[in-house]
């Protein structure tokens, strides 16, 4: 009994002409971003030729020597620490 009057007080202000206002901007927002469904692929008749710069190749891979050199130096001063820590 209490919902139903809690609901009979609500009906009104629901139905306020602000509140339309913004339902309607609300919808109106939705309705505007893409949906997922609404992507269309698209079908190249040549796809387009990627061509690696050969700089940036070989920064690239000095940059993963320097990174595999530090993970080196880490085990081995991991690996040092334990042998002092260890007891002889």
């Amino acid at each position: 009994m209490m919902m139903a009057l809690v609901a009979l007080g609500l009906v009104p202000l629901l139905i306020r002409h602000g509140y339309a206002q913004r339902v309607l901007a609300y919808a109106a927002t939705r309705r505007s971003e893409p949906q997922v469904g609404d992507a269309r692929p698209v079908y190249l008749l040549c796809p387009p030729r990627i061509e690696a710069d050969p700089d940036l190749v070989s920064n690239l891979e000095a940059s993963v020597k320097n990174v595999l050199d530090t993970i080196k130096e880490a085990e081995a001063e991991i690996a040092l620490s334990r042998q002092l820590r260890r007891p002889s």
